[in-house]
């Protein structure tokens, strides 16, 4: 009978064990995901005009901005629609793009377009400056294999959904540029996207450090993110329509809250 009293405290600290490991385990609810992220991008605006052999490097497009790649942002949420087998999330991002160049004159190639107005825009003045601003809008669909995160942090994406991208060209004063007189150089152009990449789980390297996260700021989990993104921007095939797509990778950091 005297053994009884001591199992007391022994039952005592087995409880409180117990309580501190679902603690730790449990975390807070998950309910959406937020993401920064960032793609060296380059508009595929020169594919759509026909350029004489030996002047396919010289389009409207790397005439006024040159053959590299500019940043483009995307901030996005999903909220979460499913998470028993993975995470199935809907949402969408938005982003912006701006590029300023000026035409490199005595270049000896002209493009011919193919029903677009840009051509004709570079052949006018080839001392003009230029900004191109994009600012894409996506709304999409997305999977994230998370069920054995916890033991292999690296975890699988597939994105998929439509695109509108708003988009902007200025002349030298700012104000938007004109390919005629009554047709203003700005628009929007429909068109799809999709995504395959890895997410690296952070908090594996330090789960002390993600718990705190969890409980200061209701980060459940938080991401380093890579993907491929192919996104086709031309009104679905339209040979009227100003080409906007890209295919990028496309770095960045993803919060699960």
């Amino acid at each position: 009978m005297r053994l009884i009293p001591a199992l007391f405290p022994a039952a005592g600290l087995l409880c409180l064990a117990g309580a501190a490991q679902a603690e730790g385990t449990l975390g807070t609810a998950r309910h959406g995901n937020l993401e920064i992220r960032y793609a060296p991008y380059r508009p595929d605006i020169d594919s759509q005009f026909s350029l004489p052999k030996g002047c396919e490097d010289q389009g409207p497009y790397t005439r006024f901005y040159g053959s590299g790649d500019d940043g483009l942002l995307l901030l996005g949420y999903e909220g979460h629609l499913m998470q028993k087998y993975g995470t199935l999330s809907a949402g969408g991002d938005i982003g912006f793009f701006r590029v300023a160049g000026k035409a490199q004159a005595g270049l000896p190639c002209r493009p011919t377009g193919s029903g677009v107005a840009t051509g004709a825009a570079v052949e006018e003045a080839d001392s003009d400056e230029s900004s191109l601003i994009i600012v894409p809008l996506q709304a999409q669909v997305s999977y994230r294999l998370t069920i054995w995160e916890d033991s292999i942090p690296l975890v699988p994406v597939l994105r998929a959904g439509l695109d509108y991208y708003m988009w902007r060209m200025g002349d030298t004063g700012g104000d938007v540029a004109k390919f005629e007189p009554d047709q203003e150089a700005s628009g929007g152009t429909w068109g799809w996207h999709y995504t395959v990449g890895l997410h690296l789980l952070l908090d594996f390297f330090s789960e002390a450090m993600a718990a705190d996260f969890d409980r200061d700021a209701g980060v459940n989990s938080t991401y380093l993110t890579v993907e491929y993104m192919h996104a086709q921007v031309d009104d679905f095939g339209s040979k009227k329509s100003i080409r906007l797509g890209d295919s990028t990778l496309v770095f960045g950091l993803g919060f699960d809250m």
